[in-house]
C-alpha cells in the first residue's frame, strides 16, 4: 500500500526504486536538466598535447565529463593517448567511472571541487590542469588553484540544459541531485511548507535554500542509494 509520493528530478537505479515502493513509497521521475556534450575530436587533439608537458594534471568533477571524454578519444581512436594521465577526481560516481573507463587510477577520495583542489595543491608537483567541466561549472577549484600558482585550462565538455515539468500532485518528498535540477524544478513548481527536500550534496541544498525554507535532508554521501536510505529513514523509520 502506498502511503507517500516522492519525485525524484533524476532517473533512479530501478532496483532502488523498486525497494521504495515495497516500504510504501511510490517515486515519480522527471529528468529536469539534459546533458548536451561539446566536446569534439578538433579540441581533444588540441588538448592532449598539453597533457604530455611535466608538471600536467587531468581534473574531473562529475561521471558526465568523464564519458564524454572518453567517447571522444575512443572516436578519434586516442583512449590510449590517455594512458600516461595523471587524474585527479572527485571521489563516487565520478571516480567509479574513471575506473571503468581509463587504464589510470584517480588520485581523490573527496567529494567537493574545493577539497579536491586542496589534494591537487598538496601534491606538490602539480604545474598545470586540464580541467574538463561543463558550460556551469562552480568557481572553488579553478580559483583555489589559480591562488596557488596553478594554471587552469578549461575544457568546456558538456553543456547543462534545464527542462523544467510542472507537478501537478502533491509530493511528500522531492530528490534533487544538482543545483541545476534545483534551479529547473523551481522555474514551474513551488512547494507547500509540508513537503521535504532530499539533497545528494551541500551545494544542492544551499541551491534548494534559495528557493523555499522547507526541510532539506542531505545526503551523507553523494549517491543515489545513501541518498534513498535517507528518504526511508525519513518516511518509514520516524
Amino acid at each position: 500500500m502506498t502511503r507517500y509520493s516522492i519525485l525524484s528530478t533524476k532517473k533512479l537505479n530501478p532496483s532502488l526504486s523498486r525497494e521504495l515502493v515495497k516500504q510504501g513509497i511510490a517515486c515519480q521521475e522527471a529528468e529536469l536538466i539534459r546533458i548536451e556534450p561539446v566536446l569534439n575530436g578538433e579540441t581533444i587533439e588540441t588538448v592532449l598535447p598539453l597533457t604530455f608537458e611535466p608538471g600536467t594534471a587531468v581534473v574531473f568533477t562529475s561521471r558526465n565529463a568523464v564519458e564524454i571524454v572518453a567517447a571522444a578519444l575512443n572516436v578519434n581512436e586516442d583512449i590510449s593517448s590517455a594512458s600516461h594521465w595523471n587524474i585527479f577526481s572527485l571521489a563516487g560516481t565520478t571516480r567509479d567511472a574513471v575506473m571503468e573507463l581509463f587504464s589510470n587510477e584517480p588520485t581523490g577520495e573527496v567529494f567537493t571541487g574545493a577539497l579536491l583542489a586542496e589534494t591537487i595543491i598538496q601534491e606538490g608537483s602539480v604545474e598545470r590542469v586540464v580541467f574538463f567541466c561543463s558550460n556551469q561549472r562552480r568557481d572553488e577549484l579553478p580559483t583555489l588553484l589559480q591562488e596557488h600558482g596553478i594554471e587552469v585550462h578549461e575544457v568546456t565538455t558538456y553543456e547543462t540544459i534545464e527542462t523544467p515539468v510542472t507537478v501537478n500532485k502533491h509530493m511528500d518528498g522531492v530528490l534533487f541531485f544538482s543545483p541545476s535540477a534545483v534551479n529547473s524544478f523551481f522555474s514551474a513548481n513551488q512547494l507547500p511548507a509540508s513537503t521535504v527536500c532530499f539533497a545528494i550534496g551541500n551545494t544542492t541544498a544551499k541551491a534548494i535554500t534559495a528557493y523555499t525554507s522547507n526541510q532539506v535532508i542531505i545526503s551523507p554521501t553523494p549517491d543515489q542509494q545513501c541518498m534513498l536510505s535517507q528518504v526511508q529513514d525519513f518516511f518509514i523509520k520516524k
